[in-house]
C-alpha cells in the first residue's frame, strides 16, 4: 500500500490499517437458538455498495440437511428462482466434485451430495458477498466459501444468483429442522 495510505497508528506500530474510504459497518447480529429462520430485514437499498455475511459454528437440529440462504425484496422474501453451484473436498484433498442445483434458496453446502451434520459444537463457517444489492437491473450475485462438518470436515467454495429485484432482506434456514445454534454478523460495505 502507498505511505499515503498508512497513518500514523500503522507506523508507530507497524501493524497496517485498511486504505481511508473503505470500511465494514456491522448492521447486525444474531444468535440461533433451536430457530425456525436468521432474519436480517429492513435493509437499506443504496447505503451500501454490497454485504458481507459471516457464519459461525452453524450447527442443524437435524441431520443430514442443507443449508440455505434466500433474499427479500419489498418485504417479501422470494421462495423461488435461485441457482447454486459449489465445488466441495475433504481435509485431506480428496474427494473434489462440483454440484449445482436450482432450489428454494442458495444452498451454502454440498447439498444432496455431503449435507451438514448436526454434531454440536462444531457446524460451519462461511463468509458470503452480495455485491450491489440495490440494483435492479442484473441478478444478484451471491459467492461464498465454507468449511462445515458433513460425513468429514469439508471446505466448499460456491456461488449463486437471486434474480434482479433489490435486497433489502437476508434470510437463513435448513431445508428441513431448525438452526439449533450458530452466530450470524451482517456488515455493509461502505460506499466511498
Amino acid at each position: 500500500m502507498p505511505i499515503s495510505q498508512i497513518d500514523s497508528n500503522s507506523l508507530a506500530t507497524g501493524v497496517p490499517t485498511a486504505a481511508q474510504g473503505s470500511s465494514l459497518v456491522l448492521l447486525g447480529s444474531a444468535t440461533a437458538s433451536s430457530s425456525a429462520t436468521v432474519d436480517f430485514t429492513g435493509l437499506a437499498l443504496s447505503n451500501y455498495s454490497g454485504y458481507r455475511i459471516l457464519l459461525d459454528c452453524v450447527v442443524p437440529a437435524t441431520n443430514g440437511v442443507s443449508l440455505l440462504m434466500r433474499t427479500s425484496s419489498s418485504g417479501t422474501f422470494q421462495t423461488s428462482g435461485y441457482y447454486w453451484q459449489n465445488f466441495r473436498w475433504t481435509t485431506s484433498g480428496s474427494g473434489v466434485t462440483g454440484n449445482a442445483g436450482s432450489a428454494t434458496g442458495i444452498a451454502l453446502d454440498a447439498s444432496s451430495a455431503d449435507n451438514m451434520a448436526n454434531t454440536a459444537n462444531q457446524g460451519g463457517n462461511w463468509v458470503i458477498d452480495i455485491n450491489v444489492p440495490f440494483q435492479t437491473t442484473d441478478i444478484h450475485k451471491v459467492t461464498y466459501q465454507g468449511f462445515y462438518v458433513g460425513s468429514t470436515w469439508l471446505g466448499v467454495v460456491g456461488g449463486g444468483y437471486t434474480g434482479t429485484n433489490s435486497i433489502d432482506g437476508i434470510r437463513f434456514l435448513m431445508t428441513s429442522g431448525n438452526i439449533s445454534t450458530g452466530r450470524f454478523y451482517l456488515y455493509g460495505i461502505k460506499k466511498d
